[in-house]
């Protein structure tokens, strides 16, 4: 046991030893880092105005396999930031403005604090504006323009502002693409290769100072005057924005209303109203308007019109001629049609049992466009009750065939109904109430009747079960239950008529035609500046009586709709046997045409070789025309029949 423990602690002793002369012969080893490190090269940019790209190398010491450094900036105005190469690249915009300005580029690496970049641009002499707005009327006014340097083109406008607030127009950059898309657009319409050129000739682009007179503006609405440099390239195909947008807001002013007063007598026969009014202090035109209790426009007895609820009435009046106008109406045709002048008298169904108040207000031409002038004046009555009717209707559908019906609707009383005809299969429901309840989800106004009413109905599907449909209403009131009436139309058959051609003649003069029947076609003229002429199609069948379908079409149509869906198209209205048609210099047109015999049966669709006009060769007499039109003139869109049973849906 005693060798044991000596042979033990020998050993031990040997052990020591040789870790201590180990421990004494071992060379130094430097200690090392494992600790995440992410070192930029620059932490601070100064670049001019000009702009350009940057360039910062970084450094990433223990960082995760294949995770690379994230930047973002926090303007507009540094853009396509990314990495490669353990360099990290951003473009700084050219300032457009004449201060300098300052960014952040922030940077992010997983697990380590957000560095940041500190950017600098110095001020550009990019060019500058002086707005001084003269000549303000109600809806026109003229802006003088200074530029800070005479030679650099720049563009102008005034746009209303609700338009850049639909648009969703909030920066510069947005404003500048949404102009310059619309721009080159009517560039490209023309074929204009030259957008340069094409902006001064068009009063788009100006250079030095510039008077700018702006034209159908509408008073106590917000515009937004605004101008800006651009940079055209070296052969002014296209250009680019060159300064910051200068901006000013405009508001034109409004009329100051004056008084006008009105006799006013009503008569009120359940929701029947007859209106007798004299003007007592105006001898001018005058407008008036109707507005039912709960209509955000309604004014309570009592309660007179403020200033805001007559600048509301000025503009809702602005707005309806607006729309009247881009029609192409003229301010006095509208102003002499849409207006009552002295006394006057009428009658109109209203809602049963309802209140409504009725407000006059004067109209005069002021700055070229009619305005109300006066404050409205107001009055005010109820309707009567309607109560239910013991009415009946009856139906009789004669010459029932395969497209055609003559449909007879009599009432047993003048009280007024609704009266319509569909598709059984299209009638989502079989009680007669839930019926008149989905009925009245449509506008019914142009399928309301009095009277026994008869129609010769043209359209119809083959062999198609339908149902015509009627019930008392008046006031806005179901008075009785539903009448129905069911039929069947026959099955298809060989057509006993045909289009043996269509003679096409033109062209003839649009300026030429309004001049000649003013009433028939007004406004026709200002299409002809524009390119477009008056046509004549006279369609030949075999059989005289009956009805024909025609319509012109550009030539392309045949490959890119398809002759079904044309002949379709063609069939949808009846039309007059001698059509006018318009159509636009040196364009490719066909006339298609489609006879139809007594049946209702249709005739292969009748095509044109494709033909064009060009006012090159002058156009034709006009009284040629007229005198192929009748003189008892119907268009292309001529009505299917004499009454229409049809539902608008």
């Amino acid at each position: 046991m005693k060798i044991f423990y000596k042979l033990m602690l020998l050993l031990v002793v040997l052990c020591v030893s040789l870790s201590v002369a180990c421990t004494k012969d071992s060379p130094k080893v430097e200690e090392v880092s494992t600790e995440l490190e992410v070192t930029l090269d620059k932490r601070e940019i100064t670049i001019d105005g000009n702009g350009g790209q940057v360039d910062i190398g970084y450094t990433i010491l223990n960082g995760i396999n294949g995770i690379d450094i994230v930047a973002e900036a926090d303007v507009t105005w540094i853009e396509d930031i990314h990495t490669l190469d353990s360099h990290l690249y951003f473009t700084v915009l050219k300032n457009l403005t004449n201060k300098s300005r300052e960014a952040t580029v922030a940077v992010r690496y997983p697990n380590y604090s957000m560095q940041t970049i500190k950017i600098t641009q110095s001020a550009s002499d990019a060019l500058t504006f002086v707005f001084e707005i003269c000549d303000i009327k109600t809806t026109s006014c003229t802006t003088k323009l200074f530029p800070s340097d005479e030679d650099t083109p720049y563009i102008v406008y005034m746009a209303e502002k609700d338009y850049l607030l639909a648009s969703q127009i909030t920066n510069e950059r947005e404003l500048f693409e949404d102009d310059y898309n619309t721009y080159t657009s009517w560039a490209a319409e023309y074929d204009v290769t030259n957008i340069e050129q094409f902006l001064y000739l068009n009063q788009i682009a100006f250079v030095g100072e510039t008077n700018v007179t702006w034209t159908g503006m509408v008073p106590d609405r917000e515009y937004v005057l605004y101008a800006y440099a651009i940079e055209f390239n070296e052969d002014g195909s296209d250009y680019t924005l060159a300064s910051a947008v200068s901006h000013e807001i405009v508001v034109l002013p409004t009329n100051v209303f004056s008084d006008i007063e009105f006799d006013v007598d009503i008569t009120v026969d359940g929701p029947k109203a007859t209106y007798e009014f004299t003007p007592l202090n105006w001898d001018g035109k005058y407008y008036i308007e109707i507005f039912a209790e709960g209509d955000y426009m309604y004014l309570d007895k009592g309660e007179t019109p403020d200033e805001e609820y007559c600048k509301q009435v000025a503009n809702s009046w602005i707005g309806l001629i607006n729309l009247y106008m881009q029609s192409g109406y003229s301010a006095e045709y509208l102003l002499d049609v849409m207006c009552l002048e002295g006394p006057d008298s009428y009658s109109e169904e209203r809602l049963s049992d309802t209140e409504y108040c009725m407000i006059f207000y004067g109209i005069e031409m002021v700055d070229g466009l009619p305005q109300v002038t006066t404050k409205p004046y107001v009055t005010h009555f109820r309707t009567e009750e309607v109560e239910a009717s013991d009415m009946t209707i009856e139906f009789k559908v004669e010459n029932c065939y395969v497209r055609v019906a003559d449909i007879t609707i009599t009432p047993s009383s003048d009280e007024p109904y609704v009266a319509t005809f569909l598709c059984k299969s299209d009638i989502p429901y079989t009680n007669n109430d839930e019926i008149i309840r989905w009925l009245l989800g449509y506008d019914l106004s142009g399928n309301t009747y009095r009277g026994t009413i008869e129609s010769n109905i043209v359209g119809l599907e083959p062999n198609t079960e339908y149902v015509a449909l009627a019930f008392g209403y008046y006031g806005g009131v179901v008075t009785t239950e539903l009448f129905t009436y069911e039929f069947k139309t026959d099955e298809e058959g060989e057509c006993e008529n045909d289009v043996l051609g269509v003679n096409i003649t033109g062209p003839y003069s649009l300026t030429a035609l309004e001049a000649a029947e003013p009433d028939d076609f007004y406004n026709y003229g200002m299409f002809e500046p524009m390119g477009w002429y008056a046509m004549c199609a006279e369609i030949e069948t075999e059989v005289e009586e009956g009805n024909v379908f025609m319509n012109i079409y550009n030539a392309s149509e045949l490959v890119t709709a398809g002759m079904e869906a044309i002949k379709a198209d063609v069939c949808a209205y009846v039309s007059p046997r001698n059509c006018l048609f318009t159509g636009e210099n040196d364009k490719l047109y066909i006339v298609c045409a489609v006879a139809m015999d007594y049946k209702g049966n249709y005739s292969e669709m009748w095509v044109s070789e494709p033909f064009s006009y060009s006012f090159d060769n002058g156009t034709r007499d006009i009284n040629e025309l007229l005198g192929k039109l009748g003189y008892e003139v119907e268009t292309q869109s001529a009505a299917r029949s004499s009454i229409d049973l049809r539902l608008k849906m």
